[in-house]
């Protein structure tokens, strides 16, 4: 990223491929020097951010993450520290999202809205008087764990019984597609293939039932809990965001 915030280069790999943390770090090591290569100019870095789920930004680790393989506290900061000489900051991955929202992007000038990133989990970046509110722990924002169905319904990742993220996530819509096929008998694609994201999406875009009652009971949930979200802080806007709103909702 440059100074105005905008993207230069990016590079990709799949965090589920790396059982040892350091060999994951070791990957982001090298990749900053594959992107450096492709400018035709000297690069200086300034600093690195971190956007990760169950970060710490007060205690700069990663806290017992539901959908990541490295479990208990991690010491990101001091591990990448060791790899790269520069000035780091880590939070979570969607507070990460509602700061460059509101530096960079469509919240420029509000001082109340929430992020809300969709993907493997579900989680939130909320702005309230125009500070990011962290907590005091740096946890603030983990919404894909507040009960919905009072103490009566799927466990999340971290074993809380009716969380937002078993519903509203790339992970929850596959569950209720299986939900629903138990429930209906209509003729369906689900019947007979393997469950992806993007198949749940292309389902509901040609007509699939199964597929469209997945969705609708989605949004159900997904109204009832930006509801809630507006009655404790009465947000200006909500801005929708994730790798599961770019393959369905948006659709």
């Amino acid at each position: 990223m440059d100074q105005k915030g905008e993207c230069r280069e990016q590079l990709f790999f799949r965090t589920q491929e790396f059982e040892n943390f350091d060999d994951f770090l070791d990957q982001i090591k090298d990749g900053v020097e594959e992107l450096k290569g492709k400018f035709d100019f000297p690069v200086n870095f300034i600093g690195c951010g971190i956007g990760a789920s169950n970060a710490s930004s007060r205690n700069g680790t990663i806290k017992n993450a539901a959908n990541l393989k490295w479990k208990g506290s991690v010491p990101v900061l001091e591990k990448l520290g060791q790899r790269r000489d520069l000035p780091m900051r880590i939070m979570n991955d969607a507070s990460a999202a509602a700061l460059g929202e509101m530096l960079f992007g469509n919240a420029k000038g509000m001082s109340d809205f929430i992020v809300i990133a969709l993907g493997t989990g579900f989680g939130a970046g909320i702005v309230a008087n125009g500070k990011l509110i962290q907590g005091y722990d740096g946890f603030a924002g983990e919404l894909g764990h507040v009960d919905m169905t009072l103490g009566d319904g799927r466990l999340t990742g971290l074993g809380i019984r009716g969380g937002l993220e078993a519903y509203l996530s790339a992970t929850g819509l596959k569950r209720t597609i299986l939900y629903m096929l138990s429930k209906y008998r209509e003729e369906s694609r689900f019947r007979d293939i393997a469950l992806h994201g993007e198949d749940i999406t292309k389902a509901a875009e040609d007509g699939d039932p199964i597929a469209l009652k997945t969705f609708e009971y989605t949004a159900d949930f997904m109204a009832l809990a930006l509801a809630n979200f507006t009655a404790f802080s009465q947000p200006e806007a909500f801005f929708l965001t994730g790798g599961a709103w770019s393959i369905g909702v948006n659709g």
